[in-house]
């Protein structure tokens, strides 16, 4: 299981690298080229330049941080077994029996385990008191995110699922009764 999880990360870690690494590649060279290293005082450049320049960092910021974030599987990993009292073991049957309903999202009727591409997550469903299913609509697109909530009924997680999220609904009302679905 640790294996196949390590496996689908990396493979999100080297898109997103590698998508990230061409835009800050593209905005490294508008800046290079925009901006006159020689006087950089705040007046001498436009807002838009300072604009480029803090959106270079900002991106870059965001690469380092979905990456430490990604990588600590492990430690969240070692965490769930520690706090639901079960073994490696039990964690690793149990996942054999889990179906991914849809890319890196895996659910049986004891367990959700989730990959989104900023981070890692494993939550028991007995914990779980509500499946929320969330729309953004714009002009452009309608993106659906998938909300998981606990019984203090606190967002454990919210995840992009765009047009799949019936199946991972009918996973839960099928093999899950306990939570409520919206």
């Amino acid at each position: 299981m640790e294996k196949m999880i390590k496996d689908r990360i990396i493979k999100q870690m080297i898109i997103l690298w590698s998508v990230m690494i061409i835009i800050l590649a593209v905005l490294f060279g508008i800046i290079m080229k925009t901006i006159d290293f020689s006087d950089l005082s705040l007046t001498s450049h436009s807002i838009w330049d300072w604009g480029l320049v803090a959106l270079f960092f900002v991106l870059l910021i965001f690469l380092i941080v979905a990456t430490f974030n990604s990588l600590r599987y492990r430690k969240i990993l070692n965490e769930f077994y520690i706090m639901n009292n079960m073994s490696k073991k039990a964690v690793e049957e149990e996942f054999t029996r889990m179906t991914e309903v849809v890319e890196n999202f895996w659910v049986s009727p004891i367990l959700t385990m989730y990959y989104d591409g900023k981070s890692f997550g494993i939550v028991k469903n007995a914990k779980l008191s509500k499946v929320n299913v969330s729309i953004f609509r714009s002009p452009r697109a309608t993106v659906y995110y998938l909300e998981l909530f606990n019984r203090d009924r606190d967002r454990i997680a919210k995840l992009l699922v765009n047009y799949d999220y019936q199946k991972i609904l009918d996973y839960y009302r099928e093999n899950c009764p306990h939570i409520a679905l919206f």
